[in-house]
């Protein structure tokens, strides 16, 4: 979830307990209204979002980044690039002199990953 201006936009979740959504859902804050963007290119769940010089990108639980066009009423999704054996889950992303660093979070079997820096 991020914002941009008086929108709210929302990436991906859960439909289900076995069902993980694509969906990227917008809700106006001035209108009180919501409405469907768009699809991301896979299904995620709470991914995180960076912003850099006015673009934006999705980091995934699963480690991929994808770059987002967000216009009026649409979104432009594409992926951008795949890290190393990630598989984090609570993970947070911030973007720090025009590096991405990976913070906190857990692994499947609960291992410590190494640390790298994405560049």
């Amino acid at each position: 979830m991020f914002s941009s201006g008086n929108k709210v936009i929302i990436c991906g979740g859960k439909e289900s307990d076995t069902v993980t959504s694509r969906s990227v859902q917008c809700f106006n804050t001035s209108t009180n209204t919501s409405y469907l963007l768009g699809a991301m290119p896979g299904e995620t769940c709470l991914p995180r979002t960076i912003s850099t010089g006015g673009k934006l990108y999705l980091l995934t639980q699963e480690g991929s980044v994808w770059k987002m066009k967000l216009n009026d009423r649409s979104i432009n999704i594409h992926p951008k690039t795949q890290l190393w054996d990630f598989a984090r889950y609570w993970h947070g992303a911030i973007l720090h002199d025009g590096i991405v660093y990976v913070i906190a979070g857990e692994t499947p079997d609960n291992s410590e990953l190494p640390v790298k820096t994405i560049s």
